[in-house]
């Protein structure tokens, strides 16, 4: 594996450098399986096997120096990648499955940076995790201090926490109107600013088996409210729109779909939400 590094240049993007894994010599090291992206640090996921065989399971933040280059720092070296996040110097990742975790209940890692290398800051998990399997942590995002959580298994609440220091406390959990008990929430996205959390339902059905729907939380007058639920404009069957969830800086909401059927079966789709009205960007064969 191998990670590619691109800069925008008068509206053009020309390839910086390419980071190579610094995991030894392996025919299945995978760098570069999940990242993470923050300015002049990224946050990478691999799999790095020992020499004595079995696999070895690593996290690592690569920082961007004056001079060009990029050094890597291991932060992390038993759990898998699903998803991150960066909120003011502190990294934060999900795990949904831990090695030798054979529940596979999840956790949630912080990193802090001490001014000479990453430190591990906590562990959060979703109070007991019961029931199990839960897969906590299967995508995470956070944003100007509120973190929330998702879990693989059907009907699971979000879990969203708020920051104190280094450390996340709990606030309340989510949970969809209209939700039905087999459909899992597997995506969220975290707007601070506009205290805005966007959950994604992509095996939701409405008229359509699995046609996936996002669903708006937004916070008013301290609390946590249910403002609008997203559907595609073009619903497919099977088409799991609501798979996976930004929010860009301007606040637009980006929405993928990546198996819903366009121009041909199962194109894939992203559509942005945001002023004046929705677009919708395909794979460009058209």
């Amino acid at each position: 594996g191998r990670v590619y590094v691109y800069r925008r240049s008068n509206g053009v993007w020309n390839i910086d450098r390419q980071l190579s894994s610094p995991c030894p010599t392996s025919t299945r090291r995978e760098f570069g399986r999940h990242i993470e992206f923050d300015g002049s640090r990224a946050m990478i996921g691999a799999i790095c096997p020992p020499e004595g065989g079995g696999i070895d399971l690593g996290i690592y933040i690569a920082t961007r120096q004056a001079d060009g280059s990029w050094t890597y720092a291991r932060v992390d070296t038993a759990p898998r990648l699903s998803a991150g996040g960066w909120d003011s110097g502190l990294a934060v990742f999900g795990v949904h499955v831990a090695q030798g975790d054979e529940v596979f209940s999840g956790f949630v890692h912080s990193y802090a940076h001490d001014g000479s290398q990453w430190q591990f800051v906590g562990l959060l998990d979703n109070g007991n995790n019961t029931p199990t399997p839960q897969g906590y942590g299967y995508d995470v995002s956070v944003d100007q201090g509120l973190l929330a959580a998702a879990s693989y298994r059907a009907s699971t609440p979000i879990a969203v926490r708020r920051r104190s220091g280094n450390d996340f406390l709990p606030e309340t959990t989510l949970i969809p109107s209209g939700l039905a008990a087999n459909e899992p929430l597997w995506a969220v996205a975290v707007d601070g600013a506009a205290e805005r959390i966007a959950v994604g339902a992509p095996q939701h059905s409405v008229s359509l088996t699995r046609q996936g729907a996002v669903f708006v939380f937004d916070r008013q007058a301290g609390n946590w409210q249910q403002t609008q639920r997203l559907l595609s404009t073009t619903p497919n069957s099977e088409a799991q729109f609501g798979e996976e969830l930004v929010i860009a800086d301007d606040g637009s909401l980006l929405v993928g779909a990546h198996s819903e059927t366009r121009a041909f079966r199962f194109e894939g789709s992203v559509h942005v939400y945001g002023m004046p009205s929705e677009e919708v960007f395909r794979d460009g064969f058209e």
